[in-house]
């Protein structure tokens, strides 16, 4: 018998990716990074536990491409490759937990956009 929520817990196809359930972890800011934007350990293993909860999708919060970029001291960062080896560690730790992983990325104000005034 089919609950009211039954596709809640179905396998969706985003693209070539498929995600184990519907149930996607939004970005939320923790303050959980070094002032230098590094990803800690911590951080790793408060994402691998909601994985391990049971959710098909996790996004990370907010990530700056650029180190003006950053809303704050404790805005994570990916703009150089001294960044690559801890990302590596946490989509694997949310990997092996049977999640999928994304990132926010946050691209400063005056990255692109059109300037003019409206």
């Amino acid at each position: 018998m089919k609950t009211p929520y039954y596709a809640l817990f179905q396998p969706i196809r985003i693209g070539p990716l498929e995600i184990k359930n519907r149930l996607v972890m939004p970005p939320v800011g923790t303050l959980l990074c070094g002032d230098d934007g590094h990803i800690c350990d911590r951080y790793i293993d408060y994402l691998e536990a909601r994985a391990k909860g049971g959710f098909g999708l996790i996004i990370v919060e907010g990530v700056a491409v650029t180190p003006g970029g950053r809303g704050g001291p404790k805005q994570f960062g990916i703009w150089d490759d001294s960044f690559i080896p801890e990302y590596r560690q946490l989509t694997e730790a949310v990997h092996d937990s049977g999640a999928a992983i994304a990132l926010h990325i946050i691209v400063p104000h005056d990255c692109g956009r059109d300037q003019r005034q409206r």
